[in-house]
């Protein structure tokens, strides 16, 4: 389990958005699996084992996605593991579609399943745009 402390729009602990590819894979020792995440993917997405890391054309962050078995504090309140009703206390404008949220102000997506959270995604300002 790893622990994330986020400053949404800035920075995912020590990866910020705009960082490039290069640094943020020497942040984590070089310790990640690239792939393609759709055959639509215009870009490879690295696999740092419990979170992803989403890049731009010019391989700068735009995206991190953390899933469930890590815990994602904003400040100091815990957001994962959680239920849905961590998200809408944070994020108030955010949007519920079946089993989707999402904040566009916030740049913020999340995956909950029986109300809980599975996976949640911070990105950089207009991420959602």
């Amino acid at each position: 389990m790893t622990v994330f402390h986020v400053e949404p729009l800035k920075r995912v602990n020590d990866i910020e958005f705009g960082m490039d590819r290069k640094s943020i894979r020497k942040l984590y020792n070089n310790r990640y699996n690239e792939f393609k995440k759709t055959v639509f993917s215009n870009n490879t997405t690295d696999d740092f084992d419990g979170f992803h890391i989403y890049y731009d054309s010019k391989d700068r962050c735009e995206a991190v996605e953390i899933f469930e078995g890590n815990e994602v504090f904003i400040g100091k309140k815990k957001i994962m593991p959680g239920d849905i009703n961590n998200l809408k206390c944070e994020f108030p404008d955010i949007f519920v579609e079946n089993d989707n949220c999402t904040s566009v102000k916030s740049s913020v997506g999340a995956y909950v399943e029986d109300g809980e959270i599975k996976s949640i995604l911070f990105g950089n300002v207009d991420y959602y745009k």
